[in-house]
């Protein structure tokens, strides 16, 4: 499999892990603050030696992870978590169905709209599935956005995929153009949903946006969740 692993800054890595099926990236981030070694979405259950791999590079055992917070239940989020048996897992409650019966009995459920795992503030979602939620790192000013919004279908040539990627916004803010626009798009898609969590995520101060797939965009990162939202204004004013 292709993986690209990548300092993000002091504290802060990407494990982007290629997915041939999917042809896409399946992004984990490793997240070190104090004593945590925290672990954000593991991937699919196929890709489990990749991720332990990428995290050996990194010079950090599957041992020391000490927490697991998952995004959202979906299996290419969730696909690795019973390989960290020394990690206490966090999921919100309300996506514990997509989870197997073995691992729902163990995960620590969120029971609330917002709060903090480990340091690490939450916020629910509930636009790609029941129970999604994103992260907000204070001290990297990184959010963690699951598929709440993401790059999926896109890829690097390089070993890189922290950038501005100016091309890859441009793509993705027609898209969302071109899909509010199709009928029935904001009961389908639950758009209201999504548009809401970006009104949320637009109130924080962001240098990397660290999606669930593809380009981690760094810079100008407060400009571009505006112009998602003024979509959503120029549609229903």
């Amino acid at each position: 499999m292709k993986s690209i692993v990548e300092k993000i800054q002091e504290g802060l890595y990407v494990i982007a892990i290629w997915d041939t099926t999917w042809k896409s990236y399946n992004n984990c981030y490793l997240v070190c603050l104090d004593k945590e070694n925290i672990l954000v979405d593991t991937g699919k259950a196929i890709q489990s030696q990749e991720l332990i791999m990428a995290l050996d590079n990194i010079g950090i055992d599957k041992e020391d992870i000490s927490t697991i917070i998952l995004t959202h239940g979906h299996w290419d989020h969730a696909g690795c978590i019973s390989i960290f048996r020394d990690a206490e897992i966090f999921i919100h409650s309300s996506d514990l169905q997509l989870l197997g019966s073995k691992e729902q009995k163990a995960v620590v459920q969120l029971n609330t709209d917002m709060g903090t795992i480990k340091g690490v503030p939450y916020k629910w979602v509930g636009h790609h599935t029941p129970g999604s939620i994103v992260l907000y790192s204070n001290y990297h000013k990184a959010l963690f956005a699951g598929d709440l919004h993401c790059f999926f279908g896109e890829e690097t040539e390089g070993q890189y995929i922290v950038g501005e990627w100016t091309e890859i916004r441009e793509k993705s803010l027609s898209f969302v153009k071109e899909l509010v626009q199709t009928e029935n798009a904001y009961s389908e898609y639950k758009l209201d949903e999504y548009f809401q969590g970006l009104r949320f995520i637009s109130s924080l101060e962001i240098d990397y946006l660290c999606t669930g797939h593809g380009m981690v965009l760094k810079n100008d990162i407060g400009k571009y969740i505006e112009d998602l939202l003024d979509i959503d204004l120029e549609t229903n004013n």
